[in-house]
């Protein structure tokens, strides 16, 4: 943090982090949590649909990445935006002590083991969307035992397709189903709002 801006910003975001949540205490959220911006583009028309369904609900969206962060603070879709304290078990316990969240959603490549310990241990449902898993990784070798625990922690998740699903089903785990990539989504909502453009279509027809 004394050398880069970045860490600057993203350590000071767990103490802005857990403030904002104190101010909101007593209220129960469904917490989504995108790494990036890249990450949130994924989970936007989930958290859009969430929204349009139960207006009512309260909502948390979180970021790891300032670049994230930055750009969505003040997305209007969601009743809290903040950053995820890092990774450590008393932050753990009191970011959800003060989130209280009904269910939790994480996209894509979100496995922070004490968050998904502790969800765990609550009984929150907990779900991994829009995800995609790779022979390579942790959880396939010898040595990911604990990794491989960790995916256990997911009430469901959605992968993106079918060889995702074999890697998981193939080390035990069933709670498994091809959502597809949720970007899609996002770019036909982008597509039905486009509006007519005249000085853009008399540029293209010349």
């Amino acid at each position: 943090a004394l050398f880069s801006a970045k860490l600057r910003a993203r350590h000071r975001g767990d103490a802005q982090a857990l403030d904002a949540l104190e101010r909101c205490r007593g209220e129960r959220y469904v917490w989504f949590h995108a790494a990036s911006l890249g990450e949130f583009e994924q989970a936007r028309p989930m958290i859009e649909r969430f929204r349009k369904q139960q207006p009512d609900r309260k909502i948390l969206l979180t970021f790891f990445s300032p670049s994230g962060y930055e750009i969505r603070k003040n997305y209007a879709c969601v009743d809290v935006v903040c950053y995820l304290p890092f990774d450590t078990p008393f932050n753990v316990r009191r970011f959800l002590d003060l989130a209280n969240p009904s269910q939790a959603i994480f996209v894509k490549y979100e496995f922070w083991a004490n968050y998904l310990l502790e969800l765990h241990r609550r009984q929150v449902p907990t779900y991994l969307i829009s995800s995609i898993f790779r022979e390579k990784q942790l959880f396939f070798k010898p040595y990911g035992g604990f990794f491989r625990s960790l995916l256990h922690c997911y009430t469901h998740i959605f992968v993106q397709d079918e060889a995702s699903k074999r890697l998981l089903e193939n080390i035990g785990l069933e709670h498994v189903t091809i959502g597809d990539d949720t970007r899609f989504d996002r770019v036909s909502d982008i597509a039905a709002a486009a509006r007519q453009l005249p000085i853009a279509e008399a540029f293209a027809r010349n």
